[in-house]
């Protein structure tokens, strides 16, 4: 049985590696919140970009929105905890970008 996830020997495509540079200079240029990570023990990478500066936290988060969640260990008011909003989703297993409802709902 053939797995759809990546394995240790596969890498990202010049592709995908064109498209999440293109995803960070955008957030880099524009001043958006953008995050890119991969799990542990998995080669997948993962990347979104939130297309505005909206930070408001998720009172429950198993109701938030997609997401990523920044939280120090030690919150201060300099470090406070941050929730990016998944406008933009891009991963190396699916090679598109793929944008949010809400999203898709501003552009009609």
């Amino acid at each position: 049985m053939e797995s759809s996830k990546q394995t240790a020997s596969q890498k990202p495509t010049t592709a995908f590696l064109d498209k999440i540079e293109r995803l960070f200079n955008t957030g880099i240029k524009m001043d958006l919140p953008f995050a890119i990570w991969r799990n542990p023990k998995e080669q997948i990478i993962h990347a979104t970009l939130q297309l505005d500066q909206e930070s408001d936290i998720p009172e429950e988060i198993e109701h938030a929105p997609t997401g990523f969640l920044v939280h120090p260990f030690q919150k201060t008011d300099a470090h406070q905890a941050r929730f990016i909003k998944s406008d933009v989703l891009l991963d190396s297993e699916l090679n598109e970008v793929l944008l949010s409802s809400r999203v898709q709902r501003q552009r009609r």
